[in-house]
């Protein structure tokens, strides 16, 4: 929503509620959703389609009660930066919930795309290890890494449920708000249900051997072949996976363009089935070209995923034999 200086909304030029110059004074436009809370300066994490923002009101000028997810319009205050974390600081209470029970699904993000843009925003972050022993105390940085790069989960709010139980050794789908620290990028898990165990991302190939591939010798590339790639609990989205043919198998994803290497967009945890196309490159000497690899990764998986190709190219006619001959017959 619109931030708009109070005087243009009355034209004035002293707010008679809070005391201070039009020009420092905003007020929203229209209404956010309440994504987190703590009594820890009264923060307030809102958010809308176009943005959120942390709402710190240390000094309590928002009396009314909310719940998670109700929508609060109207809220009036000024902007603060404290160590890059931009704030919004309410300088009186916007009255009732405009609404209740909404809904605000987290962004999928990867660490390495955390930067100020996801300021309070409510992210989810897949496949992520916590490094730390022990229980989760409060205030801490603990080091976070995900398949693309590192980052900080920071238990800055004493009054979340976690905190007192046992930091997590499995790797973790963490979802939570956008703190930042200077030029750290903080995650702030909101309660033990932004917790879950990550399913190791997968992509499966199928079938996993590809063979016959054939032409003579002079002539070539081969005919085309495909397999089916698909995926699940994908990191990194949106993103590619990549294909790479190995020195005598090309790739492609449409079957048109070829060369050594392919990519497959996917855009959600998900990749549907799609077709990846494999031939025997044109200009090859005449023998076997067995066993040879085809290479999937990307989307997080661990361990590449492997196609074994095999195909022959066939001896050309010689060129070196007698093609003239004449009968001789005795008369």
């Amino acid at each position: 929503g619109l931030y708009l200086p109070c005087y243009q909304r009355c034209g004035q030029h002293c707010c008679p509620a809070c005391r201070i110059n039009r020009w420092f004074c905003y007020r929203l436009t229209s209404e956010a959703v309440l994504t987190f809370q703590s009594a820890t300066r009264n923060a307030k994490y809102i958010q809308d389609e176009t943005g959120a923002i942390l709402i710190d009101d240390n000094a309590g000028k928002i009396t009314t009660v909310y719940n998670l997810y109700d929508g609060i319009s109207g809220i009036t205050g000024t902007l603060t930066v404290y160590n890059s974390m931009l704030q919004f600081v309410p300088v009186v209470d916007p009255g009732a919930a405009s609404s209740n029970g909404n809904s605000v699904v987290p962004e999928g993000v990867t660490l390495a795309e955390l930067d100020a843009t996801y300021q309070a925003k409510l992210v989810t972050v897949n496949y992520t290890t916590i490094t730390g022993a022990g229980n989760f105390t409060a205030p801490t940085n603990y080091p976070i890494t995900d398949p693309s790069g590192t980052a900080v989960l920071r238990t800055h709010y004493p009054d979340v449920d976690y905190i007192g139980t046992e930091i997590p050794v499995a790797p973790q789908n963490l979802t939570g708000v956008v703190l930042q620290y200077g030029t750290t990028m903080q995650l702030v898990p909101r309660s033990l249900a932004d917790f879950a165990i990550s399913v190791d991302p997968a992509i499966t190939a199928t079938p996993n051997a590809l063979t016959g591939f054939i032409y003579s010798a002079g002539n070539g590339p081969s005919a085309s072949q495909s397999y089916s790639l698909e995926g699940s609990n994908l990191v990194g989205y949106p993103g590619d996976i990549t294909i790479t043919g190995s020195s005598s198998y090309e790739v492609s994803a449409d079957d048109v363009t070829f060369g050594n290497t392919a990519t497959v967009p996917f855009t959600s945890s998900t990749l549907s089935p799609v077709n990846v196309y494999v031939r025997l490159k044109a200009g090859l000497a005449s023998g076997a070209y067995d066993s040879e690899l085809v290479v999937n990764t990307g989307g997080g998986i661990l361990l590449p995923v492997n196609v074994s190709c095999s195909g022959t190219v066939l001896a050309g006619e010689p060129t070196n034999h007698v093609t003239a001959f004449t009968a001789n017959f005795p008369l």
